[in-house]
C-alpha cells in the first residue's frame, strides 16, 4: 500500500505543478482512500478535507460531494471510533462543520 501511497503524492505533485484543479482535487480524495485502506482514518479525513477545498474554490459542487461522502463513510464507520458513543461525537461534529444532517 506504501507504493500506491507514494504513486498518488507523485501524481499531486505532478497536478498542482500544472495546476490542474479538478485531477488534484481527485488525487487528494485518493490519498484519503489509502489512509483509510491503511487504517489512518485521521489522515484519511484531512485528505478529504483538501479534496473538498479544492472543488470548492473552482466552484465544483459535484466535487464537493464527492468528497463528502468519502468523509462521511470515514466518520460512520464504526472502526474508526474506539467506541459508539464516539463515533456519535464525531459524526455530530462532522454535520456541524458541514452542515450535512445524517436522517
Amino acid at each position: 500500500m506504501n507504493a500506491v501511497r507514494e504513486d498518488y503524492e507523485k501524481a499531486l505533485a505532478a497536478r498542482q505543478a500544472i495546476e490542474d484543479r479538478i485531477l488534484e482535487g481527485k488525487t487528494l480524495n485518493g490519498l484519503g482512500s489509502v489512509h483509510w485502506r491503511l487504517g489512518e482514518y485521521e489522515k484519511a479525513m484531512a485528505y478529504y478535507d483538501r479534496g473538498r477545498d479544492v472543488p470548492a474554490g473552482n466552484g465544483d459542487m459535484g466535487g464537493v460531494g464527492i468528497s463528502l461522502t468519502y468523509k462521511g463513510t470515514v466518520t460512520t464507520r464504526p472502526a474508526a471510533s474506539s467506541t459508539p458513543k464516539d463515533a456519535m461525537k464525531k459524526r455530530t461534529r462532522y454535520s456541524k462543520s458541514t452542515g450535512v444532517r445524517n436522517k
